[in-house]
């Protein structure tokens, strides 16, 4: 056995040319022989890589997305405003095609409200990154029966908000 000091037996060099083999199957390791390749240096395209061979970018897929967000219920009383918002939805890579509608739902004893979707910017470029929904909502008046003042009862509601849009992945 050679390992030894003796002489290369015909075990040894089987085993030698099976380590070998061995080295060369496995992926990712540089390859000295490549006996399936023909003699021809033709580029092919692979995926992850440009026609020069530097690793390319894969192209933006397009995909829709929408999401709904709520404020949670809020309550107030007779002749009480309060302001409320929802959180915000953010949006990913290059966001197009945005439809967003902001509404009050489970409503009672509401005097008056409002709502408007108002857009989130990044400070930094003033893009858009997200949208949310802000309103207010407004309790009954009071009643005065006989001077004294009487709530007949107060009220609640919650400001939702739909957005659907398109972005890249």
């Amino acid at each position: 056995m050679k390992l030894l000091g003796g002489k290369w037996s015909r075990g040894d060099l089987l085993a030698l040319l099976g380590v070998i083999a061995a080295v060369l199957a496995i992926p990712g390791m540089p390859k000295l022989l490549h006996f399936d390749s023909d003699s021809s240096s033709k580029h092919v395209e692979t995926p992850g890589t440009a026609a020069d061979g530097k690793p390319s970018i894969p192209a933006a897929k397009p995909v829709q997305k929408s999401r709904d967000v709520t404020s949670g219920q809020v309550n107030f009383g007779c002749d009480q405003t309060l302001p409320v918002q929802t959180p915000v939805v953010s949006f990913g890579k290059n966001p197009r095609d945005i439809e967003s509608k902001a509404v009050w739902a489970n409503t009672d004893n509401v005097k008056a409200q409002n709502q408007t979707v108002a857009n989130v910017e990044d400070p930094s470029d003033h893009h858009s990154v997200g949208v949310r929904a802000e309103g207010s909502i407004s309790g009954r008046d009071s009643e005065n029966i006989l001077g004294v003042k009487n709530c007949p009862g107060g009220g609640h509601g919650e400001l939702t908000l739909h957005v659907s849009w398109t972005e890249d992945e």
